[in-house]
């Protein structure tokens, strides 16, 4: 962290909570991110792609975000989602969040990541259905670890509820963030939106609304028996999350 930074930025020392949504790519992170960063109490829509590391990482990711974006009058919140396990949380500071788990069903996801990379780098190993169930795989246990270390104290949504259950789906992160107003569901495309590296970058995430028919992936075939793995990893991640979520 370099300390010139700080000095020209000192609302950056100012204390601030944080949020953390952990989740893995094309789980519909990107529409959760800025329905939540469009609040007038949280900062922050896009991955940062960082590790929290100590207390250092969270004023690390304030002046990253603090370089392209100018504070919001109510805000007290920092916002971030980790998608990957490489991008380190350390234990105190998971402890100390409030942290979002949010699972998509392993079958559409897994299309929607081979589809994405299909695009954007043909030569990436996630253009093949192998290597990208691995990925999510591996990073559903990777959750599942963090989740254990916070039972009770984390909000875990089904990625599906998030289209198909909007208004109840946000009343209650609402609730469990502690904000003074709703979560609208529709917000303002913000400068990074629809970017390639800050999160979704199809159509969807530029019409400012939840879309209720999620993208269909039917024509990317995938073998079974990959599919069954994944799915049992993603039946006991979502049963533990949901045993242990967050209620009042």
């Amino acid at each position: 962290m370099n300390i010139k930074n700080i000095l020209n930025n000192p609302i950056a020392l100012l204390k601030s909570e944080n949020i953390f949504l952990l989740s893995h790519m094309r789980g519909n992170t990107s529409l959760l991110s800025h329905l939540l960063g469009n609040h007038s109490e949280i900062e922050g829509y896009y991955e940062m792609h960082i590790g929290y590391y100590s207390w250092k990482s969270l004023y690390r990711q304030k002046l990253l975000y603090l370089k392209e974006h100018q504070l919001k009058a109510e805000s007290h919140y920092f916002f971030d989602k980790i998608l990957h396990n490489e991008h380190h949380l350390k234990e105190s500071t998971l402890k100390k969040s409030k942290v979002i788990i949010m699972l998509r069903e392993p079958e559409q996801t897994i299309r929607s990541i081979i589809n994405l990379y299909q695009k954007i780098d043909p030569a990436h190993p996630f253009c093949q259905e192998k290597p990208a169930t691995q990925y999510y795989i591996e990073r559903l246990q990777g959750i599942w670890q963090q989740a254990q270390l916070i039972p009770n104290q984390f909000y875990y949504l089904q990625a599906e509820k998030l289209r198909s259950q909007t208004k109840t789906e946000l009343l209650n992160i609402q609730q469990y963030l502690k904000l003074q107003s709703p979560i609208a569901a529709e917000y303002e495309l913000m400068k990074n939106t629809g970017k390639e590296k800050y999160g979704d970058s199809s159509q969807n995430i530029n019409t400012g609304k939840v879309q209720k028919q999620a993208t269909d992936y039917s024509d990317i075939a995938l073998d079974t028996n990959l599919i069954e793995q994944a799915l049992k990893i993603y039946q006991s991640t979502a049963n533990y999350c949901q045993a242990n979520t967050y209620r009042e």
